[in-house]
């Protein structure tokens, strides 16, 4: 082989070398067709993973899914795409990953995850326990239990994770099972009538099935009425009075759901808890218990709400 040709050759080895790189380099991002706010909010998480995981010199392929896909048509995208991983937002997208069985490092997100869940890796929506924990130990210190009515079914799995954070804060943790909206209504009532508004309090799941926008306001004007500490999972409940909630932080998930998949081909990621959660807190609601409350610390929450 001449010199002209050892350098032909060795050019189209490159090229293939750097085409296989590119390929590998790929990830393919999937999340549903959703209306506003949803739709802002996986953008948000879509951009901030884009741009971690563009920096560190892949490309992100993304695809929104219509509610008639099929797995048949997710494995066409990656027999298009050619992707070293996926990164799959919301339970639509997760549970079609999840259909097609993809031999592929698959990373989750956005949805309520079951910790762990075989298969996958990603950050469940749901916040660590042991956050939710701190919280209530930094803004009302002198409370010793926690009530949550639980549906086991579906929360089960979270039981051991409020356990151990209970434990580790010195909490007493009472789980009050329901299965129907009746049995959770009854169980509401049961730990509000029992509660001792200086050192009980209750948390509230999201569970929509139990808490309705007929029963919730209920719940909340009776823990009101009886200055109990309600904190909750879910956002809205803050706005409708809970003293407070964590929620999704979708551009630092975003940015922590790029190192999950920066590392997938080097080791399987673990589906987590939500460990950098943002906060929220009702203003309103706190001066009300501030017999309980350390006002002091109400201006260290990301969103404030109830401030009139």
């Amino acid at each position: 082989m001449n010199r002209r040709e050892l350098l032909f050759a060795l050019g189209a080895l490159a090229a293939r070398v750097t085409r296989a790189a590119r390929v590998q380099s790929r990830v393919l991002v999937i999340y549903p067709e959703l209306p506003d706010p949803e739709r802002r909010l996986l953008r948000v998480i879509v951009d901030n993973f884009s741009a971690a995981t563009s920096g560190a010199g892949w490309t992100p392929i993304e695809r929104a899914l219509s509610n008639a896909a099929s797995p048949a048509d997710l494995e066409r995208l990656i027999a298009d795409a050619g992707p070293a991983a996926i990164l799959a937002l919301g339970a639509a997208a997760i549970g079609l990953v999840e259909q097609a069985h993809p031999s592929l490092p698959i990373i989750a997100a956005a949805a309520e995850i079951p910790v762990p869940t075989p298969g996958l890796g990603g950050i469940s929506l749901v916040a660590n326990p042991k956050h939710v924990f701190g919280t209530l130990a930094e803004i009302v210190p002198n409370i010793k239990s926690v009530a949550v009515v639980l549906q086991i079914e579906r929360f089960g799995w979270l039981r051991p994770h409020m356990e151990q954070a209970a434990r580790e804060r010195a909490l007493q943790l009472s789980v009050y099972p329901a299965q129907t909206i009746a049995e959770a209504a009854n169980q509401y009532l049961t730990i509000l009538r029992q509660s001792n508004p200086k050192e009980d309090s209750l948390w509230l799941l999201n569970q929509r099935e139990f808490l309705t926008p007929d029963t919730l306001p209920r719940l909340i004007e009776e823990a009101w009425a009886r200055d109990i500490v309600t904190f909750s999972s879910v956002l809205e409940h803050v706005n409708q009075g809970a003293l407070f909630a964590h929620y999704l932080s979708p551009a630092t998930l975003g940015r922590r759901l790029s190192k999950l998949t920066l590392t997938a081909g080097e080791r399987p990621a673990p589906i987590m808890l939500d460990d950098a959660p943002a906060r929220a807190l009702n203003l309103r609601t706190a001066r009300h218990l501030a017999g309980v409350v350390n006002l002091r610390k109400t201006a260290d929450f990301d969103l404030i709400l109830g401030k009139t």
